[in-house]
């Protein structure tokens, strides 16, 4: 009896071994991959559209050129262009955004001039799932080609 008793506790030893190896190898495993930020309880409820169909092409009308070559007006004087000091501009991207509410924000905090040019941008780098989520501060001025490698983390 008391060699069964042995055995079985021998076996539960390993079992429960074995279980907590494997929690331990599944918690590094999703940490390494970033996983822990998918929402599993709540998920967007809005469906992924790849960023290449998100973007939206503009249609661009050419007015015809009505001038008289003979006539030459004066050239407007142009005002001196405002130079801002850069400012800290922070903003945080959710996990689960696509490209093309990133650019919107990015649009809303003033960092880019335009969604698609900024779609059109991430997707030549190919960076285009390599957009992260987080809490970013950027200086006002940045570049939008260092703004992208700033979210995607390179």
């Amino acid at each position: 009896m008391e060699k069964i008793k042995d055995y079985l506790y021998d076996i539960s030893d390993v079992l429960l071994s074995l279980l907590l190896i494997a929690v331990i190898s599944i918690s590094i495993t999703y940490k390494i991959t970033d996983a822990f930020t998918i929402k599993i309880f709540n998920p967007v409820s809005e469906p992924v559209i790849p960023v290449s169909e998100q973007i939206e092409i503009p249609e661009i009308e050419t007015p015809p050129i009505e001038e008289d070559p003979t006539q030459v007006e004066p050239e407007d004087t142009v005002d001196p262009i405002e130079v801002k000091p850069a400012t800290k501009v922070k903003f945080e991207i959710n996990s689960g955004l696509t490209g093309y509410h990133i650019a919107k924000l990015l649009l809303e905090k003033d960092l880019i001039s335009d969604v698609n040019e900024f779609i059109l941008k991430v997707e030549e780098l190919g960076l285009g799932n390599k957009l992260r989520s987080g809490s970013f501060s950027v200086p006002s001025n940045i570049p939008m080609i260092d703004l992208i490698y700033i979210i995607a983390g390179k």
